[in-house]
C-alpha cells in the first residue's frame, strides 16, 4: 500500500482566512477533527515541499539489426535499472527503382533514473 505522507502534503486550518489561503494554493478539504480542518494537496512527482528532486536521464545508443537483434534488445532493456522513457529509432529511408524501404541502424533509448 502507498504511504499517503509521500503522496500528499497535509495542512491544517482553524480560521476562515487560513482556509481561504489553503484553497487558493490548491489544497482540498479532507475532514475536521476537534475544530481543526485538515487539507491535503497531491505532491508533484518531481518536487517536494521546499526542494526539487533531481530527475536524471541517460541516453543509450543501441546499434541494431532489426532482423537479428530482438533478443539482444530484450536483454538490454531488461538490464536497465531505471525506467525507459522513450525509444527513438534512427530511420534511414532508401529509395530504389523498385520503390522505397527503410532500415533502422540504431536506437536511442532514454532511461530515467533517480
Amino acid at each position: 500500500m502507498n504511504n499517503p505522507d509521500k503522496e500528499y502534503t497535509i495542512k491544517t486550518a482553524k480560521t476562515s482566512e487560513e482556509v481561504r489561503k489553503l484553497i487558493e494554493n490548491g489544497f482540498e478539504y479532507v475532514t475536521e477533527i476537534d475544530g481543526t480542518k485538515l487539507f491535503r494537496k497531491r505532491k508533484c512527482m518531481h518536487a517536494t515541499e521546499g526542494e526539487r528532486m533531481k530527475v536524471r536521464y541517460r541516453v543509450h545508443k543501441f546499434d541494431i539489426n532489426m532482423t537479428k537483434d530482438q533478443r539482444k534488445l530484450e536483454q538490454f532493456l531488461n538490464s536497465l535499472e531505471g525506467e525507459v522513457e522513450a525509444i527513438i529509432p534512427s530511420v534511414n529511408p532508401k529509395y530504389t527503382v523498385r520503390g522505397a524501404t527503410a532500415t533502422v541502424d540504431f536506437l536511442l533509448i532514454v532511461e530515467k533514473s533517480e
